[in-house]
Formats: C-alpha cells, sequence, structure tokens
C-alpha cells in the first residue's frame, strides 16, 4: 500500500501519468488502474486519518464474494473412495450419482478437488483391510536387515538373511536365517516353513524375486522352473505379488517387521558361531510370539492357527521335496555333452523316424534313453545316477555350455521340458 498512496499523492500534486510511474518504478497501465479504482471507490488525497493500509486495500481491491460452504452439500468422500474400489465405477459416476441428488452441488471439477484434498488429510490413501480364509494363503519373503555368525577359528561375522512365513488368517509366523538367499537356500527354507506347521496352504504369495519368478509380468509371471518343481508336489499354488505392489504381501511384510523387531532386537548382543546355533535361538522366540496373545483381538496365533487354519489346511506329502538345478548345454557334433564332474563320456545317438520330424536319442552312459523334437536340440529326462550324470540338454545337475560347471548338483524326479 505504500506504493498506492505515493502514486494518489503524486498524481494530486499533478504530475502526469508517465511521471508517476517513472518516479514509482512502476509501468504506466499500473498508475492508471491504481487511479481507476480509486476514483470507483471514492478514494481521494489526502486520505482521512482512519483510513489505514487495511481499509484502504479493502476499498481499492476489494474480494470477491465467495459462496458460503454451508450451501453444498458435501459429498462422503469415504463411501466415494469404497466404492471406487468395485469393478468399472469412475469418479464421474459417482459424481453423476451426487448431483442428481443435489441439483445446486459442487460441480465435477469441485467434486475432484475436495475429494484429493480430502485423501491427503486421511493419508492419501483409503486403505481396506485384507481378509484371508483360513488355510488359503501362505506369505513369504526375505527381511532387509541381516544377522550374523561369527568364526570361531578368526573371527570374522558372515552375514546371514532372515527368511520369514505368515499364514494370512492367524499370521502365524515362522522364522528362519539362511546363509544365502539363493535357490537351495530358499526353497529349503519353504519346506522347513510348511514342515514346522505340519500343514501345506492352498496358495503361496512370495515376492519378485529371481529366485521365485523368472519374468515379473503383471498378471502373467513366468515362475523359476525349480519354484514350480517345488509347488507341484506339495499341491500350491503359487500366485507372486504384482511389480511395486508391497500390499499384495502385507502379511509378510508386517511379519518381517516383527522379525526385525522382536528377533533381531533381542539377539544384537549374542555371538553365534553357527548357524545351527542363530536358528535354535531364533526358533525360541518365534514361539513366544506364537503364543503371546494378541493386543486388539481374542486368542493367539497359535489358538488361531490350530482352531482354524489346521483343519482346513492340505496335509504335507508323504515325500520331501528334494532340491534339483537346471542347467543347460550344447551336445557336441561328437555327440557328447559335458558333466557335472567334467568327463565328456555321456555319448548320444540319435536316429530319425520315419515322419522326419522327431529323434530319438540313446545315451551310452547308463542305457537310459530320453527324446528330443529336433536333432541337436534338447533333452530333457534326467539320470538318478550316482554322478547326477544327464542325459539331457536341460536336465538336473550341473552342466555347462562350453564346459564344466562350478554350480552344486542336486537330484529330482525324471522331467521331461519342452523348452527350445
Amino acid at each position: 500500500m505504500r506504493k498506492v498512496r505515493e502514486i494518489l499523492r503524486l498524481r494530486a500534486s499533478g504530475l502526469t501519468d508517465r511521471a508517476v510511474a517513472q518516479s514509482v518504478g512502476c509501468a504506466r497501465s499500473t498508475v492508471q488502474e491504481c487511479l481507476k479504482r480509486a476514483r470507483e471507490a471514492g478514494v481521494g488525497w489526502p486520505l482521512p486519518e482512519e483510513v489505514d493500509d487495511a481499509v484502504l486495500e479493502a476499498r481499492l481491491y476489494p474480494r470477491a464474494p465467495t459462496v458460503a460452504a454451508a450451501e453444498f452439500a458435501e459429498p462422503d468422500f469415504a463411501y466415494v473412495a469404497r466404492e471406487l474400489t468395485r469393478k468399472h465405477v469412475t469418479r464421474r459416476q459417482l459424481w453423476r450419482e451426487y448431483f442428481a441428488q443435489h441439483p445446486n452441488g459442487l460441480r465435477y471439477t469441485a467434486f475432484c478437488v475436495r475429494y484429493q484434498r480430502w485423501r491427503a488429510t486421511t493419508d492419501a490413501e483409503v486403505t481396506l483391510a485384507q481378509e484371508h480364509a483360513p488355510g488359503e494363503a501362505l506369505f513369504v519373503d526375505y527381511g532387509g536387515d541381516p544377522a550374523y555368525v561369527t568364526d570361531p577359528q578368526t573371527g570374522e561375522q558372515r552375514a546371514v538373511w532372515l527368511f520369514v512365513a505368515a499364514w494370512g488368517f492367524s499370521h502365524w509366523l515362522y522364522v528362519e536365517a539362511t546363509a544365502t538367499q539363493q535357490s537351495p537356500d530358499w526353497l529349503a527354507a519353504h519346506v522347513n516353513a510348511l514342515e514346522a506347521a505340519g500343514r501345506v496352504p492352498r496358495v503361496l504369495v512370495p515376492d519378485n524375486t529371481a529366485t521365485a519368478v523368472r519374468r515379473a509380468l503383471r498378471y502373467d509371471p513366468e515362475l523359476n522352473p525349480t519354484y514350480r518343481d517345488l509347488a507341484e508336489p506339495y499341491g500350491l499354488a503359487v500366485l507372486p505379488a504384482r511389480p511395486r505392489k508391497p500390499r499384495d504381501k502385507a502379511k509378510v511384510e508386517s511379519a518381517v517387521l516383527i522379525a526385525q523387531r522382536r528377533v533381531l532386537a533381542a539377539l544384537r548382543d549374542t555371538v553365534f558361531f553357527s548357524l545351527t546355533e542363530l536358528n535354535t535361538a531364533i526358533a525360541n522366540i518365534v514361539a513366544q510370539i506364537n503364543a503371546e496373545p494378541f493386543q486388539k483381538r481374542p486368542g493367539s496365533r497359535n489358538e488361531l492357527f490350530e482352531r482354524y487354519e489346521r483343519p482346513i489346511a492340505q496335509a504335507l506329502p508323504a515325500r520331501r521335496y528334494e532340491y534339483a538345478s537346471w542347467h543347460q548345454s550344447l551336445v557336441h557334433r561328437d555327440h557328447h555333452i559335458w558333466t557335472a564332474a567334467g568327463f565328456p563320456d555321456t555319448e548320444l545317438r540319435c536316429t530319425r523316424n520315419r515322419s522326419g520330424n522327431e529323434r530319438h536319442t540313446q545315451s551310452i552312459y547308463g542305457g537310459v534313453q530320453a527324446r528330443s523334437g529336433e536333432a541337436r536340440e534338447r533333452w530333457a529326462d534326467c539320470l538318478r545316477g550316482s554322478a547326477g550324470f544327464g542325459t539331457g540338454f536341460q536336465h538336473g545337475g550341473a552342466l555347462g555350455a562350453r564346459g564344466p560347471s562350478a554350480s552344486g548338483t542336486g537330484v529330482s524326479r525324471p522331467r521331461q521340458s519342452d523348452d527350445r
């Protein structure tokens, strides 16, 4: 308002608009606009003593009249948020329903703006509690922070990782420390978690880790072959969480938080010299967690699991899962492939049938026959021999494409693959 007062004073002294603008340091159009507002408001120079800056601003620049908020029927945004979770429901459809009931209500743009403001005051998003049927789902994941095992000879600390599994309905927990997060330890922890519970759920919900999912597609993820081998004998349906959607596995996310706060915090000053010692201490803490009563619901994890989940969940299979790794290797021109031991003494002899579309293969080693769709492509039957040698292009064992592989050898039931 200081410049406005100066404009009024200089104009009253007889200066032109251009001279006033040059003296005040503003555009001539600004001076003209200010003088026009002063004439319309009946304000001249000198100003009365009772006219301070606030009164002068109110006269020259009155605020636009606003419609009282009470005149509008405020939408029920909690209802809007719930309805938006239903299929095919849009904001515009909900606004149409609101406007049909309140013709003098908010227009669509104001409706959306106020809804966004309401979301910002309710933690930015409305979430509904997930409900899981008893015996339905087991959520699995690795914790972010490691535990440590000390080498008794050198005193060097080695990081180990917490595998966490949580049943959906009862939130019954299983926690185990593994040396790595690779497939052998990952799958062995699954087997131990199922055996600890004594039951098998219908659905397994992992993260999009490479040990579970080969290609993390949104609606049709491609599972890792070894993870699929685990699911088949146990009768599990694997439903990985969607990429960048942690709420799909909210149960295990909260379980990981519990494991870090209750397990790692309790063992932070304890020195362990073996993985067995660490897992024994973890099992004792987890047993206490499962036995503790809930704070906001009756019962405990153990009670809910025994009463609701165990009677409905599937029984364990008669045979325990055995890990098998699958590797690829080229069949060389001399009809040999490299095996885990690095001996190219598995000879493959091929013959063509009458149709010419299929070849039969016979291995000299062990006399096991395998079949494939094309010559020099892939053989998928595996040989359960003492050395783990396979007659397949893809088999349960450690095979390298150009030579012996350094990875370990596993054993599984014979399997056929139609991979190309």
